[in-house]
């Protein structure tokens, strides 16, 4: 039961998160949240983390960049990486990410965090 309920809260936030994204996408950062499950574990658990990597030469609020390829962890210790960006921009040679992107690894998710600033350090 609590395995279900939660996948539908996730699963509601994805949905909102894309509603509220629509075309102006707020920029990913380091530090910013992603919301998924974690499949890794005997029975796949609901799962937050945070992004760990970016490019330091762009800040979004004073914080680099996340990008496609960059490196994200949840709170149970299991990493993985910013699995899709936009294409129409690139940041230190790989594509930018925004929020509603997704993260994979041992889970999947989606960035429900992000700036709508950005300025080159």
């Amino acid at each position: 039961m609590y395995n279900s309920v939660a996948v539908q809260l996730i699963t509601r936030i994805n949905d909102e998160v894309r509603t509220m994204s629509g075309n102006g996408q707020n920029n990913a950062r380091i530090g910013d949240m992603w919301v998924g499950t974690c499949k890794c574990h005997p029975s796949p658990i609901p799962m937050s983390g945070i992004i760990i990597a970016g490019e330091s030469s762009v800040l979004a609020q004073g914080s680099p960049k996340a990008r496609q390829g960059d490196m994200v962890i949840g709170l149970c210790g299991h990493t993985g990486t910013i699995s899709s960006a936009t294409s129409l921009t690139v940041v230190g040679k790989k594509q930018d990410a925004r929020m509603s992107d997704r993260v994979s690894g041992c889970f999947s998710g989606v960035i429900v965090t992000g700036s709508s600033t950005v300025r080159t350090a």
